[in-house]
């Protein structure tokens, strides 16, 4: 029997977590896109300077918390997950969002003024 659930798409789903930003009160959410910059001349792009940088970057009560949107099938590029590296290193928190409820579920961590250290360990099943 075919699965006929509708496959919902990065875009989707960063839209969908752009959205649901925008009532809330308590946080920041900015939307980072990485396209190169045209060179008409040539007909390509010079690369961006922050290849692998995540899709939305949120700031929550001092806490910046890194989204990479991905579909149920999508895995990280390689400097994706250079990115994910630095952000974890410094203390920043990183998530792969495969729908809102990913996204949903650490906000509301943070918001219970769980410390980093308890984040990072609730975090374990990513």
């Amino acid at each position: 029997m075919k699965n006929n659930l509708k496959k919902i798409s990065e875009k989707e789903i960063l839209k969908t977590i752009l959205d649901w930003s925008k009532y809330q009160k308590d946080l920041t959410a900015i939307r980072i896109n990485v396209i190169g910059v045209p060179i008409p001349k040539k007909n390509t792009y010079r690369p961006s300077a922050h290849v692998g940088i995540s899709d939305i970057i949120i700031c929550i009560r001092g806490k910046i918390l890194c989204v990479e949107c991905k579909s149920p099938r999508g895995t990280l590029s390689h400097n994706q997950k250079i990115f994910k590296e630095k952000i974890e290193k410094t203390g920043g928190i990183y998530i792969i969002a495969r729908s809102l409820e990913d996204v949903t579920h650490i906000v509301k961590i943070i918001r219970e003024n769980t410390t980093f250290n308890d984040l990072n360990k609730q975090m374990k099943f990513k």
